[in-house]
């Protein structure tokens, strides 16, 4: 690949992005999209992007389960 093809990929991709990042925030707006009927707060579609890395402690998937859980029981029940 020469550096002028090298310069267009780099700008396409600033652009229209591609990849796993593109995925997880496309996936955050379809969730966003589909919960926003069932809540009186507005979701924020950062809030529902995954935070890769960040949560290392044994259980945190489980409390943070739990957590949603919680949260969306709240919010059916009104």
């Amino acid at each position: 690949m020469d550096p002028a093809e090298f310069t267009e990929w780099a700008m396409l991709l600033g652009i229209e992005p591609w990849g796993g990042a593109r995925a997880d925030c496309l996936n955050a707006m379809l969730q966003g999209a589909m919960l926003a009927p069932w809540t009186r707060t507005k979701i924020k579609v950062n809030d529902l992007i995954p935070r890769w890395g960040e949560n290392k402690t044994a259980g945190g998937f489980e409390a943070m389960a739990a957590a949603f859980a919680a949260k969306a029981k709240g919010v059916l029940n009104g």
